[in-house]
């Protein structure tokens, strides 16, 4: 089994979206929260890694996550990282939370997927030293894009 930590701004919600109607997004909102989102897309992603892997999400947005499948009439939810805010230091802000929820929750050798648009060097030195683990740091103003979705995918399908 391999598993997805998720991010949701500048990797879903690219920031660029807003201000640049070519990237084909569309403002999406439930409840006073919104994001911009490219439905078919993102539903076909999501739908077809998630017939290998299991997604958990890896954003500030917590228990709100999970708005994001609804927003994309997704019947499923997310567990969710704790991030930790407190003490986190220089470099990738949510590595000591990722690293720790890894540990608990993923068993050796399993494969592990981490897309963040903040992620710096550390993140990946410690993807490579885990080993059997895929790091994806998208341009924050264009998101995840198709390219993204095929390495992924080549991946979690990989032996």
């Amino acid at each position: 089994m391999t598993y997805i930590i998720m991010d949701i701004d500048g990797v879903l919600n690219p920031f660029g979206a807003r201000y640049n109607a070519q990237l084909g997004f569309t403002w999406l909102e439930r409840n006073n929260t919104g994001v911009f989102l490219e439905p078919d897309m993102h539903t076909r992603w999501l739908k077809e890694l998630s017939k290998d892997a299991t997604f958990v999400w890896g954003s500030a947005w917590a228990e709100g996550s999970n708005l994001i499948l609804e927003l994309l009439e997704l019947d499923m939810k997310w567990d969710w990282v704790p991030l930790e805010t407190e003490d986190i230091g220089l470099g990738t802000w949510k590595l000591k939370s990722v690293k720790s929820w890894v540990e608990e929750n993923v068993p050796a050798g399993e494969k592990v997927v981490w897309l963040d648009d903040e992620l710096e060097g550390d993140a990946h030195e410690w993807a490579e030293t885990r080993g059997n683990m895929l790091t994806i740091c998208p341009d924050r103003y264009q998101g995840l894009t198709e390219e993204d979705f095929q390495n992924i995918h080549t991946f979690i399908t990989s032996a």
